[in-house]
């Protein structure tokens, strides 16, 4: 996919073993910061009037809607954070050749450090189709692991309590050493949230040690994604 530094796509893992740092997730959480549930919910308040009488089905993050071009987004994000265009990065990825504006980091939910937040766009059509958050402890003053796995653990909790199909969401899902998926679940469109957490061990194959980092990734069709492809 187009996420900066990530693998072109993330499937489901079946029957995978489960490492021990999950747990310590979940432990840690409730000790290390209060419960996030309702403020949680202004990450796409549209969605949450709905959650509880039908299947989770989200289209976005809060005013700004997979489908939308440029321009719409940009307006959106005036309207949800009082962002400018001059406030904004536009950039293009390198491999997926799909442009991506860049927020500064923008409070988005009450009782977490602001955020930075990824709006891409496909290849072809334009359209909105991949929203990505990201928490850094090497990038954010204040913030440590210990947050940052509460972090992880409130969202992990926030979403489980959601009204997904249990066949269509995992938890707990190791893709190496130093990157685990927290959580990965399918809404009723076949639209996916990604939380991932990278950085748990430092790289054999690296001499530099990888920030501990989280994001959380909203995805339109991830199955099918939007992106330029080698002939």
């Amino acid at each position: 996919m187009a996420k900066r530094k990530r693998n072109k796509s993330l499937k489901f893992f079946k029957n995978a073993a489960v490492l021990s740092t999950a747990a310590f997730f979940l432990a840690v959480a409730p000790s290390a910061m209060a419960d996030l549930s309702l403020s949680l919910k202004s990450l796409n308040p549209s969605v949450e009037k709905r959650a509880t009488e039908t299947l989770y089905d989200f289209k976005g993050l809060r005013l700004a809607a997979f489908g939308m071009d440029q321009d719409a987004v940009i307006k959106a994000l005036r309207d949800d954070f009082g962002l400018e265009e001059r406030d904004l990065k536009k950039s293009i990825h390198s491999f997926s050749k799909t442009p991506i504006i860049t927020t500064p980091a923008v409070p988005l939910i009450e009782g977490l450090p602001p955020v930075a937040i990824d709006y891409v766009f496909g290849f072809e059509s334009g359209a909105l189709m991949q929203i990505n958050l990201d928490w850094h402890v090497s990038e954010q003053e204040g913030l440590s692991k210990e947050t940052l796995y509460a972090i992880g653990g409130n969202l992990q909790k926030f979403y489980l309590g959601q009204n997904f199909d249990p066949g269509k969401i995992e938890t707990a899902v190791p893709i190496s050493k130093d990157q685990l998926i927290l959580l990965r679940a399918e809404d009723v469109d076949g639209n996916m949230i990604l939380l991932l957490m990278e950085g748990l061990e430092k790289r054999q194959d690296s001499l530099e040690e990888t920030p501990l980092s989280l994001t959380l990734s909203f995805q339109k069709d991830p199955d099918n994604p939007d992106i330029f492809k080698a002939q």
